[in-house]
C-alpha cells in the first residue's frame, strides 16, 4: 500500500510540479492563517478580560436579586460571613433622559446607564481620601447631601450641554 502511495506521488510530481507546488503553498498559508487569526483572538480575549478587571475589580462572587428590589438585610448577613472580605451595595439601572434626544430633531433617544451606591452603607469604600488645604471632597459631601443628586462623566455632561446645578428628568 505505501509502495502504491509512493508511485502515485512521483507520478504527481513529475506531471505537474508547479499545481504540486501550489498545493504546498496553499496548504501552508491556510496554517498560518488559522495560526494568525487564533493568536489575534486570543490576545483580543486576554486584552479585553483586563479591561473588564480593571473596572469592575476583582470581584469573587456578585449577590443578585431576582426582582428589581433586593432587602438590605441580604446584605447585612452578606457582611456577617467572615469569608467576605468587603462587600459594597450598588444598583444597576437603565434609564432614558426625557427631553434630550427622544423629542429633539435629530431623533435620537439618550439612554445613561445608572450605578446607585449606598454611600452611608456600613462598608469601607476602597476610596483612599488626600488631605489638602482645600478639601475637594467638601464638593462632593455637599453634593452627595442634596436630594436627586447625580454625577456625569465630563465628556457626556458636555456632550449634553450640562452644567453643575442644571436639572435632568430621567424615565
Amino acid at each position: 500500500m505505501i509502495r502504491l502511495v509512493l508511485r502515485s506521488l512521483r507520478r504527481h510530481l513529475t506531471q505537474g510540479r508547479v499545481l504540486f507546488l501550489f498545493t504546498v503553498v496553499g496548504v501552508a498559508l491556510g496554517v498560518a492563517s488559522v495560526t494568525a487569526i487564533q493568536t489575534l483572538n486570543q490576545g483580543a480575549l486576554q486584552a479585553f478580560d483586563g479591561s473588564v478587571r480593571a473596572v469592575s475589580g476583582q470581584a469573587q462572587l456578585s449577590v443578585l436579586g431576582t426582582s428589581r428590589s433586593f432587602a438590605e438585610t441580604h446584605l447585612v448577613t452578606v457582611l456577617a460571613d467572615p469569608a467576605v472580605a468587603a462587600a459594597w451595595p450598588l444598583v444597576r439601572l437603565d434609564a432614558v433622559i426625557e427631553g434630550r434626544g427622544s423629542g429633539d430633531s435629530s431623533g435620537n433617544t439618550t439612554f445613561v446607564d445608572l450605578v446607585g451606591a449606598d454611600l452611608l452603607a456600613p462598608v469601607r469604600w476602597p476610596v483612599e481620601r488626600e488631605e489638602t488645604p482645600q478639601d475637594p471632597f467638601a464638593a462632593v459631601l455637599e453634593a452627595i447631601l442634596q436630594p436627586g443628586w447625580l454625577a456625569l462623566t465630563p465628556d457626556f455632561a458636555a456632550e449634553q450641554g450640562l452644567c453643575v446645578g442644571d436639572t435632568l428628568r430621567l424615565a
